[in-house]
């Protein structure tokens, strides 16, 4: 992009990322179980929620060894992203001895997970709406005009501001078919990145796959290659949860 345009595109960034991240919609079942199996990674490095899931119904109970455990009945996606922000924050509070489990500061971690994970997600969907029209060939007044239309006016807003799997896997998916003809390895991970947030993604990446092939087979197993680590990924996980890959939550 020109100078001009990188200049847009941040600016489209700023402002989206500011609007998400202000409002806040705190939590719920389905955010609270998301941010449980991310603090479950980084302070006991288990896959259950036994240690938290008292803010959330959204669970599965599974059998092992004779004691039953907690999981969270959703893809571990969001979770695994937010872990990566969680990490250092966890990190900076034990040191400083912070009360982790008081309602305040449960808060104030969940807002920080979620605006650096839905939040920049989000921010980012108007980002790359803005370069794919202006690459198509679209004026920068129309382009800004669709990204902040998209930005401001679908359900992409409020699910910015929640610790839900719908805007980091719409944003993995856009990724996927933005690159899917330039950097298809990049565009299979993105697209094995969202199928990990949310199961949906899965066919929505078989249908790029398939195009692919029509036009280029050495893309298309380029893209696969891409997203085969992804779904091992996803395997493993539900091996160790639900005892096969083949049973999810």
């Amino acid at each position: 992009m020109t100078p001009p345009d990188r200049r847009i595109a941040a600016g489209l960034f700023i402002l989206t990322f500011i609007a998400y991240a202000y409002f806040f919609n705190g939590g719920g079942w389905n955010q609270n179980a998301q941010f449980d199996l991310a603090r479950a990674l980084v302070e006991r490095q288990t896959l259950h929620i036994d240690g938290y899931r008292v803010n959330t119904g959204d669970v599965s109970w599974v059998p092992i060894s004779g004691t039953w455990h907690a999981y969270i009945n959703k893809p571990p996606g969001v979770s695994l992203l937010a872990a990566i922000p969680y990490a250092p924050l966890y990190a900076i509070e034990h040191a400083l001895h912070v009360p982790l489990d008081s309602w305040l500061w449960m808060t104030v971690n969940a807002w920080i997970v979620t605006i650096l994970t839905c939040g920049v997600t989000g921010a980012l969907v108007p980002v790359v709406l803005y370069w794919y029209g202006r690459r198509g060939g679209a004026s920068p007044r129309v382009a800004t005009g669709v990204a902040l239309a998209i930005a401001f006016g679908t359900m992409a807003f409020p699910f910015s501001t929640m610790l839900f799997a719908h805007v980091p896997a719409a944003f993995f998916t856009l990724l996927a078919f933005v690159w899917l003809d330039e950097r298809p390895l990049l565009a299979g991970m993105a697209a094995g990145i969202a199928g990990i947030c949310f199961y949906i993604c899965i066919p929505a990446a078989a249908v790029l796959f398939i195009g692919a092939w029509l036009r280029s087979r050495r893309t298309a197993i380029r893209f696969a290659l891409g997203g085969i680590p992804f779904g091992i990924l996803l395997g493993v996980y539900q091996q160790l949860c639900f005892g096969s890959p083949f049973i999810t939550s």
